[in-house]
């Protein structure tokens, strides 16, 4: 008698899926098939599916490209998950821990010393506590905000959901989450919000998802930038000083900063939104000085998000200082590139790129079955 075949969970999870939203059976079979040869041609394939996780593949069942990447996303997500949890396995006793929370707990309620989360706290020191380093670095920002001490970063993310490309915004997300960490420990910290930001739509949901912060247990010790739907001129006052930046402008700052508010568009910018962005406010756009400082000899011109910031806190606290900020924070491969020579990881990395583009031709390979 033959051996009755095991169909793989996600081929249930994407049929039905694709059942219950009515999604063609022809366009669900082939998306299924482009999934089963990632799985074929990868070593590492998602080890958990969820109806969320469905809805993202089948939100882009007509690019391919992007298909892989976002299962490609999901297996290294997967993966780092399990390689976290071995790594904390250890022989602690929970039911134990629970215990003595319990009892402290009973302590505490009793008047008496009871130590633990949320009870009395015997800390040697203080910048160990998440709590009190919370208060301290947000204590600064406000510091900064009420006393108008620093301009302010506004982050224009009214085109940056018009890109069909869900993995734009995780990739946003993860840039964002090292920006405002940074940006809170620095000495003086601006302050900063994201407009144009359209809650309900699925690129905004999962920036917010990736970027962590927004997720916290404890906002309440946290000054969080205000997501605001308005674009960038209707959220700004009237009277204040205004910088749109774009990398795409002919015309560029220089000196010492002295603008109220510096707008940077939050997209990739293949299309020349930041200057759209600062033709819809009736302004122009500033790129920043790099070619009048430094000599960029190697790779396109573009500059990370993280790196603007810095940059443009930098020349404000150096008062005009542009070379200087400017040599700090551009990696060295596009000023000196004679001074970087391949890695390893270079190689692996292309490695990888090649594969992924072998998966992809695969997947296109695949007819649509009328």
């Amino acid at each position: 008698m033959a051996s009755i075949k095991k169909i793989p969970e996600y081929v249930n999870i994407l049929r039905r899926y694709g059942e219950i939203n009515k999604i063609k059976k022809n366009e669900t079979e082939r998306l299924i098939q482009q999934v089963q040869i990632y799985e074929y041609m990868t070593s590492h394939f998602l080890k958990r599916w969820t109806d969320e996780r469905a809805k993202e593949l089948f939100l882009l069942r007509n690019n391919t490209s992007e298909i892989a990447k976002t299962l490609k996303f999901f297996s290294m997500t997967d993966l780092k998950k399990l390689k976290d949890e071995e790594n904390s396995k250890n022989d602690v006793d929970y039911e134990e821990i629970e215990k003595l929370k319990k009892e402290q707990e009973t302590l505490y309620n009793k008047g008496l010393n009871g130590y633990g989360p949320g009870l009395m706290e015997l800390i040697s020191n203080p910048l160990r506590s998440k709590k009190t380093l919370n208060l301290f670095h947000y204590g600064k920002l406000l510091a900064n905000m009420r006393t108008n001490s620093t301009p302010e970063f506004v982050f224009d993310f009214s085109q940056t959901w018009d890109n069909e490309k869900v993995s734009i915004p995780k990739i946003l997300g993860r840039q964002f989450q090292y920006i405002m960490s940074e940006n809170k420990e620095s000495p003086n910290p601006w302050p900063m919000n994201f407009v144009g930001y359209k809650k309900e739509h699925i690129g905004a949901q999962a920036f917010r998802k990736n970027i962590g912060t927004f997720e916290t247990s404890h906002p309440d010790q946290m000054i969080l930038p205000d997501l605001d739907p308005r674009v960038p001129h209707n959220y700004i006052p009237k009277d204040k000083k205004v910088i749109y930046i774009s990398m795409k402008s002919r015309k560029y700052i220089d000196g010492p900063l002295d603008a109220d508010y510096y707008v940077i568009n939050a997209n990739m910018d293949h299309k020349r939104e930041s200057l759209i962005m600062a033709r819809r406010a009736g302004t122009e756009a500033y790129a920043l000085p790099v070619k009048k400082y430094v000599k960029w000899q190697s790779g396109p011109m573009i500059i990370p998000f993280f790196n603007m910031v810095n940059i443009l806190k930098q020349v404000f606290e150096n008062h005009g200082d542009w070379k200087t900020a400017l040599e700090a924070n551009i990696a060295r491969r596009h000023l000196y590139p004679e001074s970087v020579s391949d890695t390893p990881k270079k190689f692996q990395l292309i490695k990888q790129r090649q594969e992924l583009e072998e998966i992809v031709q695969l997947m296109n390979d695949i007819p649509l079955v009328e």
